[in-house]
């Protein structure tokens, strides 16, 4: 679990510094089907929250759209800042303890910047490629390194797509995990982070 915080850590700043970081870099805008979410389990049952709704700053190189196989740092700049009040966990007592746990009142926010990454080389076609990243994971105002496997594509259109999972341990964010019915109900320490990112490239006078 905190070798799993090193690899989201290691995912964002790795693609920051390695990546695309020229002024010619383009940039990307969100897509729907986007997704963000987390599942996890419980003394009575599993649950999972998810948002559609965050922000990701997203850069590739000028090149991805014809180059994917000899590029080396195909990926720019990679930052997402998610509203933790844009979380649905299809459960309002789930909802209210989670929003509590994850301190909301006084950090807002969770954040991922990417730092570094290296594709495996075995994976990289024309397309598509498998990146091992290792990034910054910001929650309740905890920041850790984490590492994470992200899988990436693109598309005729210039579109691109990255997904991927990575489990988490909310105690090494300093969270006590959430509990219901007066502490009837326990749930787990461990969550599975899942991730959705559909981007384009941004239409001349986008922001």
């Amino acid at each position: 679990m905190r070798n799993a915080l090193i690899t989201v850590a290691a995912l964002t700043l790795g693609a920051a510094v390695g990546g695309a970081q020229t002024s010619n870099a383009v940039r990307l805008q969100l897509q729907p089907g986007s997704e963000i979410s987390f599942t996890g389990t419980s003394t009575l049952h599993g649950f999972s929250c998810r948002t559609t709704q965050f922000d990701a700053q997203l850069s590739v190189d000028p090149e991805y759209a014809t180059n994917l196989v000899d590029l080396a740092r195909p990926i720019g700049a990679v930052n997402v800042t998610i509203p933790v009040s844009s979380l649905d966990c299809a459960n309002k007592g789930l909802l209210n303890n989670m929003l509590k746990a994850l301190k909301a009142d006084q950090y807002a926010t969770i954040t991922f910047r990417l730092d570094t990454y290296d594709i495996e080389a075995a994976t990289r076609t024309e397309t598509a490629f498998t990146a091992q990243a290792v990034g910054f994971l910001r929650i309740a105002g905890r920041e850790r390194p984490i590492q994470l496997r992200v899988r990436g594509e693109r598309y005729p259109d210039g579109a691109v797509r990255a997904r991927g999972e990575r489990d988490l341990l909310m105690s090494d964010f300093g969270i006590r995990p959430p509990t219901m019915m007066l502490g009837a109900v326990k749930t787990g320490d461990r969550v599975v982070v899942r991730f959705d990112l559909q981007a384009r490239p941004r239409q001349a006078g986008g922001n």
